[in-house]
């Protein structure tokens, strides 16, 4: 991941290439959300990335990573499962991020990259005693996301 991380970070927006790490597939996309007012400052703008479709248990093994002009969260189901790794939890069963762009001064520009992918594979998941789950309740889950933005009237 930490290949992917640097590397997506570096692009303009286009990263396609190299997305194996270790047999972890990883989607990641970068945009960015400019200010075009010219005299007034934006003071929050809300990004939420909302489950639209979730079946056999995938959001339990999805990790998203939203960096905003280098600063970065991992959010997902369950939080601290792996020590060293700080992450926050899923906003709720509906909404796996709320969070935040605050103070965008006129003409300026914030750069957002997202990570997706699923943490773990599902050998190590079967065998460890975490592991809540039949193989036939894990295999072929699917997921549809939805990111969405607004600003809001402050």
């Amino acid at each position: 991941m930490a290949f992917h991380y640097q590397e997506a970070l570096n692009t303009n927006g286009y990263y396609l290439k190299n997305v194996l790490d270790k047999d972890r597939e990883v989607v990641a996309f970068t945009f960015y959300v400019k200010n075009m007012n010219q005299t007034a400052t934006i003071n929050r703008i809300n990004y939420k990335i909302v489950f639209e479709e979730l079946n056999n248990h995938i959001e339990e093994h999805l990790r998203i990573m939203v960096v905003v002009d280098d600063v970065r969260d991992v959010y997902e189901f369950q939080p601290f499962r792996i020590d060293d790794v700080s992450s926050l939890r899923f906003r709720s069963n509906s909404v796996a991020v709320d969070s935040n762009i605050f103070e965008l001064k006129a003409g300026d520009v914030s750069k957002v990259t997202v990570f997706i992918w699923i943490d773990g594979y599902l050998e190590e998941y079967l065998t460890s005693k975490i592991g809540k789950y039949t193989e036939e309740e894990l295999l072929g889950g699917s997921l549809k996301l939805n990111m969405i933005l607004s600003v809001t009237g402050e």
